[in-house]
């Protein structure tokens, strides 16, 4: 059950992003707010910030989609939301990489990194250097 239910989340997320990403390389938009609505009332069941920007990876400039935020409603956390969204970001990503920052929570750290992102700030979680991780195309 939970897995459908993060999948299903995603592939909504999916037609969202792929309207951002049509955007972003018609218009030059930027940044985007994506929301998966209840229909039953309740608040969002997921809400990502999503970005192109440029980032500085292992000494040259990359094209990336960063994640910014991911909010779960806290009913469907830790039912692998944020795997099937990283997924299907990774997937549909037109750009050299995919990167998550500030990452805050050592264990959604620790999931991310299991998905294959490194380290692209110190590992440590300080309040001054919040972990960044990326993950570039094959």
């Amino acid at each position: 059950m939970s897995r459908h239910i993060a999948k299903e989340i995603a592939a909504k997320l999916e037609i969202k992003l792929a309207a951002f990403l049509l955007k972003a390389h018609e218009l030059g938009s930027k940044v985007k707010w994506l929301d998966v609505e209840d229909t039953r009332g309740k608040a969002p069941k997921v809400r990502v910030y999503v970005r192109k920007s440029i980032r500085l990876i292992g000494g040259s400039l990359v094209d990336c989609l960063d994640l910014g935020t991911i909010e779960v409603r806290r009913d469907l956390q830790r039912k692998g939301v944020l795997t099937a969204v990283l997924s299907m970001m990774e997937r549909v990503n037109p750009w050299a990489a995919v990167f998550v920052e500030n990452v805050m929570n050592p264990d959604v750290a620790d999931a991310v990194h299991g998905l294959g992102y490194l380290t692209h700030q110190p590992e440590t979680i300080t309040e001054g250097h919040p972990l960044c991780l990326f993950k570039l195309k094959q």
